[in-house]
């Protein structure tokens, strides 16, 4: 009996936790722009657009059947903001755009709700990188001329929370939702609302 003990107790030591998995999801961005930043500029902002659409490929992998780690790769879509240029007319239609995307490393837990059914809460660090792009229209002698021209790229890190929840079809695939907020993306801070495909590998 207490060989059967010994061998049933070094059994559960050495069991593998659960297998690694892989999301990918498409995602909504709300985006925080910075306008005091393009009035530093010398631009006059009109009006922005502060929603746009992205998508993420995450791989996790589990300690336990509730705690685990994850890599993300965010795109997150890109921000625009009508300005307008005092240069005597010559530019109409000009825009700034911000396009962000970046790494999320978190710890993610999972609580069990019931067999098919799990919440998710995400905590960790958002490496997140911006692109500063401003677009429109130029007069000139052969007549009105789009133009676009990158202004420069910045990075920021900032922390990251997350909500969510999986529902599982079997043991290999699931549907997963989620809530995210990004501190530092698009050089000020973001939300994102997803829904993606997770597999579990076997």
């Amino acid at each position: 009996m207490v060989g059967v003990a010994l061998c049933a107790f070094a059994g559960q030591a050495l069991a593998l936790p659960p297998p690694p998995y892989a999301v990918v999801d498409l995602g909504y961005s709300m985006i925080g722009l910075d306008t005091a930043g393009m009035e530093e500029a010398g631009l006059q902002p009109s009006g922005s657009d502060r929603r746009d659409g992205g998508f993420a490929i995450t791989l996790g992998w589990r300690f336990s059947e509730h705690l685990g780690v994850e890599g993300s790769f965010l795109e997150l879509g890109e921000g625009t903001s009508n300005v307008t240029i005092d240069n005597g007319g010559t530019v109409s239609n000009a825009k700034l755009g911000l396009r962000a995307n970046g790494m999320l490393l978190s710890l993610a837990g999972t609580w069990p709700v019931n067999e098919r059914l799990s919440l998710e809460g995400r905590a960790g660090t958002f490496f997140g990188k911006t692109e500063t792009r401003i677009s429109g229209v130029v007069a000139g002698p052969l007549g009105n001329q789009p133009f676009s021209s990158m202004l420069g790229s910045d990075s920021k890190v900032g922390l990251a929370a997350g909500v969510g929840a999986v529902a599982s079809f079997n043991d290999t695939w699931a549907v997963r939702a989620g809530y995210d907020y990004l501190d530092g993306a698009f050089g000020k801070d973001a939300g994102r609302v997803s829904v993606g495909v997770r597999f579990n590998w076997p």
